[in-house]
């Protein structure tokens, strides 16, 4: 059997950053993706969008649940992102 292991709150990769950078206080221009854009534009290339960079996809925990019962700690990927900074701020 094959099981997901994702949160309970599918969300697009862009949503998950702003959150991240938010929590620690960045802003949203501070995305990284700049730094990327500007040597792509020095080296006269644009930036293609791919998979790896855009890519979503949406995933279910629902049978591993079901079947064993299965509660995450952190249900969302909001919480997940709370407990890595109280981790790392200890």
């Amino acid at each position: 059997k094959i099981f997901n292991l994702v949160d309970d709150d599918p969300a697009p990769r862009n949503e998950v950053g702003a959150e991240a950078r938010r929590l620690l206080g960045l802003s949203s221009a501070d995305d990284g993706n700049n730094e990327v854009n500007n040597k792509a534009a020095a080296a006269g290339r644009k930036v293609r969008a791919t998979s790896r960079n855009t890519g979503n996809k949406r995933c279910k925990n629902q049978r591993l649940k079901s079947e064993y019962g299965w509660e995450l700690s952190a249900p969302t990927f909001r919480e997940g992102l709370m407990k890595l900074l109280d981790v790392e701020s200890r």
